[in-house]
């Protein structure tokens, strides 16, 4: 009796050991958390500021002043496809700053319009091609007015997402066996959606860091568009000739209709004269009887 009472008695601290062993290697506790982060941060060259294992994420702006917009803009598309990149949006525009008309012709007029041509590209290019493209726009502007060059470090963020999608995928496979209400399950379902947004979001990284963007802003100094268009109201003006016979045919007219007026007024002109007659007669002979 004694005998089994020692055994039990040594192999206690065994089996406590051994539970605690097993607790930390299940995955999501913390020392497995710990171990996690240790391996990956040397996987992920943590040790090493310019470990090319790290997640680097390349971007630049660059804003340039250029004689010719269009032929840049179609050289740097050109350039982005040889080296295996992509184009993701090219925006190329004609700002009006001001339009005027000015007399040409008699019927005509010039009208001029200054402009300024814009262009704006966003490129892709595989990262190890990021310098080779930045270094061939010098060459194809006359001036360069902004170069803004970025990378940042995603490594951190990487591993993070590696590590809580890892724990949440190997936790949620014993979640469904241990839940029992639909609550359960639908903590268990989110914490997967969790999980699976992680891994989505490190995909996001790897293309980034794979892929260097570089967003190019084109700008030229102001033209002018000089064309000649129709004088729209000299074309409303009547010609000279035209006029003088229309007016000599308003004029006819005017006195066609006062002769017409005359006659129709005929007995009150003939009173007058009769009138008039009458008194150039008698009033000297009503004067004279007067003075007698």
């Amino acid at each position: 009796m004694k005998k089994i009472v020692f055994i039990c008695a040594a192999l206690c601290p065994v089996f406590f050991l051994s539970c605690n062993q097993s607790d930390q290697n299940t995955p999501g506790s913390k020392e497995a958390i710990y171990q996690a982060i240790n391996d990956s941060a040397g996987s992920y060259g943590l040790d090493s500021i310019n470990s090319t294992k790290r997640k680097m994420i390349h971007t630049a702006d660059i804003s340039c002043r250029a004689n010719d917009v269009l032929k840049v803009t179609t050289t740097l598309e050109s350039l982005t496809k040889k080296l295996s990149g992509i184009i993701e949006e090219t925006n190329l525009q004609n700002e009006t700053i001001e339009t005027k008309e000015l007399p040409y012709k008699s019927d005509s007029l010039q009208q001029v319009t200054t402009y300024r041509t814009t262009a704006s590209l966003r490129l892709r290019v595989p990262v190890v091609y990021r310098d080779s493209l930045i270094n061939s726009i010098p060459a194809l502007v006359n001036f360069i007015e902004n170069r803004r060059l970025v990378q940042t470090d995603a490594t951190i963020n990487y591993i993070a997402n590696e590590i809580i999608a890892d724990a949440g995928l190997d936790l949620q496979k014993k979640s469904e066996d241990l839940a029992t209400k639909s609550k359960d399950l639908v903590a268990v379902e989110q914490s997967r959606e969790a999980s699976i947004n992680k891994l989505v979001e490190n995909l996001k990284i790897n293309d980034q860091a794979d892929f260097a963007t570089v967003t190019v802003y084109l700008y030229q100094p102001a033209q002018a568009n000089i064309i000649v268009v129709a004088d729209t109201d000299a074309a409303l003006v009547t010609a000279y000739p035209t006029a003088m016979g229309e007016a000599f045919v308003t004029g006819f007219g005017i006195l066609k209709k006062l002769l017409i007026a005359v006659i129709s007024i005929w007995p009150f002109i003939l009173f007058g004269v009769l009138i008039f007659l009458f008194r150039k007669k008698w009033t000297p002979k009503i004067r004279l009887a007067e003075k007698i």
